[in-house]
């Protein structure tokens, strides 16, 4: 359920990082994608509810339609992500089970990168600036596979040379200690400020040392997927 390669994409440095709960052999609903073409470039990352092969075709669903969905619009990962609400609701058999996804387009400006975000229910992108400073991007959309009728918009954010933007699903910002208290949003927005200079792959390396600090040896009980882009030096 994951892609077998990352492709290239035009100015950007891109890696992709998975861990499966520790405490299951049931398949997770945990998945990513990159896409590259005449579009520009685009990023998805989704979580579904639950476990199990009931989650993993809907995981399937989500994934292999949304590319097409996506390639044919480039302009609006709203819209996308509408369309894909449309299809999972008319055509997947109804169940309590729902999908949260974030899609990102991204197009190249000059020097600089024009990400388009849209969140439908999913956790907020982080975006760690070259100066060390670390903001949220993206506006709280509705879940997917619930309602026919949902709320999803853009939201556009620049990233200049060595900014990141970084797409992760919540079992980074829901790992909880011994005394059930979440790593957090905080948490992992140091680990990702922490490592923005040294390039992607530490920055992943570095969200996975601070969860698995903040589980102090103990198993999670949650898969985690997570992207990591970060333009290059112009």
């Amino acid at each position: 359920l994951l892609p077998t390669a990352i492709p290239r994409l035009e100015r950007l440095e891109v890696a992709a990082g998975y861990t499966a709960a520790s405490d299951t052999l049931d398949v997770g609903g945990d998945f990513y994608e990159v896409l590259s073409g005449s579009f520009g470039g685009a990023a998805i990352i989704g979580d579904v509810c639950g476990r199990g092969a009931e989650a993993a075709a809907l995981t399937a669903t989500a994934r292999y339609t949304l590319i097409p969905i996506i390639e044919q619009n480039p302009d609006s990962p709203a819209r996308a992500l509408r369309e894909l609400n449309r299809v999972i609701c008319e055509h997947h058999e109804p169940t309590t089970r729902f999908v949260t996804v974030a899609v990102v387009m991204l197009r190249r400006h000059g020097d600089d990168v024009r990400a388009r975000v849209a969140l439908a229910g999913h956790p907020h992108p982080v975006v760690a600036r070259s100066d060390g400073t670390v903001d949220r991007v993206g506006i709280a959309g509705s879940l997917i596979g619930i309602d026919p009728a949902i709320d999803v918009v853009d939201a556009e954010v620049r990233l200049g040379p060595g900014d990141a933007l970084v797409l992760f699903t919540d079992g980074y910002t829901e790992a909880r200690d011994e005394d059930g208290r979440m790593l957090g949003e905080a948490g992992l927005d140091a680990a990702l400020a922490a490592a923005a200079s040294q390039g992607v792959d530490e920055m992943i390396a570095a969200a996975d040392r601070a969860v698995a600090a903040h589980l102090g040896g103990r198993g999670s009980n949650d898969d985690r997927a997570i992207l990591a882009l970060r333009v290059a030096a112009a």
